[in-house]
């Protein structure tokens, strides 16, 4: 904590935020402006002065969770591209500083102006929680869980600020779709609530929410969280020292989809304590929370394996071929117990685990071969393999689905294209479809790894650029 506080950088962009003048300025504002109207409020209604109170707590509780979420992730993610695009980075490399000092030293400088006006926030909302007769540790510990989320949702604005400006804006949109969801996208996924633990329960705006039962949730929460934030601050330092490298190694991209498939996993258990409705087993507790969340999963497969096969393309000395083949094969084994993880929640049979785990292999090993083909195009390389996996995910359902609506259209091409999907291949699966079904998922499948593998054969080697996307690139 001294070295972050002592960091150059953490109080050259806090005076650039402002400073202490600022911080005053605006404090000063806001609680002249709460005393006030807190004033009128009781003047009008001075039998419900409690009442009055307590929705001025709630609503401080919103200012705090406003400034300290959406206002400070801004001003990092800002920060750090503006420095990015105007090269001061560059001049900021030269320093004999460890690049993870660096990028704290950013997120501190971001955040101290917000945590100045969250402080005295936090004083005055306890003081007005005090009167209003509401328990005191609801609005501690409220403030504790919010804080632990920022602070995370932080370090993932700092790695989405090295990334660039459209890259950096999907490091948190998911999160502000959970937290404007009022946590709904919870009931149907509750591994999701443990990441995004203000929503957990009731939210944090109902006292409830913190009993004993849920203690446990949010104590696995903030460790999720934590582990979560050193896995995005060592990406955002790699990215830091060398521009032009990967943010996730095979080994960081591992460890991000590790804690995100043990979220998903745990999450269904632990669906009484996560969900505001005390769980939906009914809903949830199907083979479709099954394939929601193998599908999650797969996204950071994804980008584990391109991370991981661009980080060899940029590599000066090419490793042996062996080493290469080696190395992929002990990864697509981790991301496949991470993706096939959640079928634990149904306790499987062993068809289901083994087709599960077969399909899910088959796209995993498609998709480095896929990543091998899209890096030789160096700037559209995510872009495209983005593209192939859309194509060979969602795209067969919509036109399946298009080809079975309205008048009922050929069903058997209908499920033939759907099959190319694997998400219905393991809805095939997990619905209980006849075998052949399941067969037929299982073939296509394997036949889609043709396409890479012979564009990889046939041009890759010789030319390091595939003579089908040599004029794209």
């Amino acid at each position: 904590m001294g070295q972050i506080t002592a960091n150059a950088l953490a109080w050259v962009h806090f005076r650039t935020t402002g400073g202490w003048k600022r911080s005053v300025i605006v404090t000063g504002v806001y609680i002249v402006a709460v005393i006030s109207l807190t004033m009128l409020g009781a003047y009008d209604s001075p039998m419900q002065v409690t009442r009055t109170l307590s929705t001025g707590a709630g609503i401080m509780l919103g200012v705090q969770a406003l400034v300290l979420f959406p206002y400070v992730g801004y001003v990092i993610l800002n920060t750090l591209q503006l420095d990015r695009k105007s090269g001061m980075m560059e001049s900021h490399r030269l320093m004999p500083v460890d690049a993870h000092l660096v990028v704290l030293g950013y997120i501190a400088g971001g955040a101290s102006t917000g945590l100045v006006f969250a402080s005295v926030n936090f004083i005055m909302g306890g003081i007005m929680t005090a009167f209003a007769g509401m328990p005191i540790t609801w609005w501690v510990a409220a403030n504790l869980v919010l804080l632990v989320f920022c602070a995370f949702t932080w370090c993932a604005a700092a790695l989405g600020g090295t990334l660039g400006n459209l890259l950096g804006l999907a490091m948190l949109a998911p999160f502000g779709i959970i937290m404007m969801s009022g946590g709904q996208v919870g009931e149907g996924m509750p591994g999701l609530l443990l990441i995004a633990s203000p929503m957990l329960g009731r939210t944090l705006w109902d006292a409830t929410s913190f009993n004993g039962d849920r203690l446990s949730a949010y104590c696995l929460a903030f460790v999720v969280q934590a582990a979560m934030a050193t896995v995005f601050v060592r990406a955002a330092a790699r990215r830091y020292r060398d521009s032009d490298a990967t943010a996730f190694t095979g080994l960081l991209g591992f460890l991000l989809t590790a804690l995100v498939s043990f979220c998903l996993t745990a999450g269904m258990p632990m669906s009484a304590q996560l969900t505001r409705r005390g769980g939906n087993a009914g809903r949830t507790d199907t083979g479709n929370y099954v394939i929601s969340a193998i599908f999650v999963i797969l996204i950071f497969c994804i980008i584990t394996i391109y991370s991981r096969v661009a980080g060899q393309a940029g590599l000066r000395a090419k490793p042996k071929a062996g080493n290469i083949i080696a190395t992929d094969t002990l990864l697509i084994i981790a991301l496949l117990g991470c993706a096939i993880a959640p079928c634990v929640v149904r306790t499987p049979t062993p068809a289901q685990l083994g087709l599960s785990a077969l399909i899910c292999g088959l796209f995993l090993v498609a998709m480095l071969l896929w990543a091998r083909v899209c890096c030789s195009m160096q700037k559209f390389g995510l872009a495209a393999l983005c593209v192939v996996a859309a194509a060979t995910t969602i795209a067969p359902l919509i036109v399946g689905t298009m080809l079975r609506y309205p008048d009922g259209g050929n069903s058997l091409a209908s499920e033939l294209i759907m099959q190319v999907s694997p998400l219905a291949a393991l809805t095939a699966v997990w619905s209980g479809n006849d075998f052949k079904l399941q067969g037929v998922a299982v073939v296509i499948q394997a036949f889609l790894l043709l396409v890479p593998a012979g564009l990889l054969l046939t041009g890759y080697r010789r030319e390091q650029n595939p003579p089908l996307l040599r004029a794209m690139a």
